[in-house]
């Protein structure tokens, strides 16, 4: 818990260096993160790290299938080092599962036993790929190395597409728990959202150009969206209330065509379902949509159409 509120005080500084205009005298606080009491007004800011969801990596969250390779990794050096192998650095590309389960311990075991069995070659280095390997592995280098350095990198990224609707959900999710932040601050207290991104690629959502544009219903009284890879930030706007039964969200955004798009989208407990939609320009196709799309509105050279799934 302490760790987690010094990054939320390092996202909170961040963005107000960036110029989200956050006052200080912040107190620290849950359900909201903080709390700014003044003469003028009551402010309570809850802080939210968003992150690649797992709709852009077959069904994991790359956050966790990094530190899942990263356990792997420190239990095969403990393993190595008490075998008596000298310090090494290893580096290794695992296959992607796609979606597939996979039990770290026999992972664990699988790379203990190639390293145990190649790091004499290491004259200084040793590298292995293909099908020469497991198929869970892609590429395994070692080399000798005093400083010994146990490392597999992350790939992947998130589409321009699939952004605003990460955005809606992870908006609508926090929604959730306003009636708990209300309860938590005084009467008439605004509430903000302030979201963040980091710079690594499990963590990095880039802020496209024209976001300042997007729409989204919502019940805070301001929301933000900062980004540590661009050290900027943008606000989000608020878009009318559809007055559904369920919890339905109008989007607008620019696709990757250039085409100006608004989407209805049922938010389905804030999950994405992972099913299938395209653009009405019929060159962008995304595995990415929280419940399912009731409609698809395309607007172009002033005309509109639509497009019902």
């Amino acid at each position: 818990m302490r760790r987690k509120k010094e990054i939320e005080l390092i996202v909170l500084d961040a963005a107000r260096n960036a110029g989200v205009p956050i006052p200080a005298g912040e107190e620290e606080g849950e359900e909201p993160d903080f709390r700014f009491h003044t003469d003028a007004r009551h402010l309570g800011i809850d802080v939210s790290e968003l992150v690649r969801p797992a709709c852009t990596n077959h069904g994991i969250l790359p956050l966790e299938q990094e530190n899942f390779h990263q356990k792997i990794l420190d239990a095969a050096q403990k393993q190595c080092e008490k075998r008596g192998l000298p310090p090494l650095r290893v580096h290794v590309y695992f296959t992607n599962p796609k979606g597939r389960k996979q039990d770290w311990r026999n992972l664990m075991q699988s790379l203990v036993h190639i390293v145990v069995a190649n790091y004499e070659k290491a004259q200084p280095a040793w590298s292995q790929c293909g099908t020469a390997l497991p198929d869970d592995f892609q590429h395994i280098l070692i080399v000798r190395d005093d400083d010994a350095w146990w490392w597999s990198p992350t790939a992947g990224g998130i589409s321009l597409s699939q952004i605003p609707l990460h955005l809606a959900s992870r908006i609508a999710a926090k929604e959730k728990k306003l009636p708990a932040y209300r309860k938590n601050l005084p009467s008439g207290a605004q509430l903000w959202l302030l979201l963040h991104s980091g710079v690594t690629i499990a963590r990095s959502v880039e802020v496209p150009h024209g976001t300042n544009e997007w729409k989204f219903p919502f019940e805070f009284d301001r929301v933000f969206w900062f980004s540590f890879l661009e050290r900027e930030f943008v606000e989000i706007h608020r878009a009318p209330k559809m007055d559904y039964r369920k919890p339905w969200t109008r989007m607008e955004f620019v696709c990757e065509c250039g085409t100006k798009c608004r989407i209805d989208v049922e938010l389905d407990d804030g999950q994405f379902s992972g099913r299938v939609y395209q653009h009405p320009c019929g060159r962008t196709t995304a595995h990415y949509v929280p419940g399912r799309i009731m409609a698809m509105w395309e607007e172009r050279l002033g005309e509109s159409a639509v497009a019902r799934r």
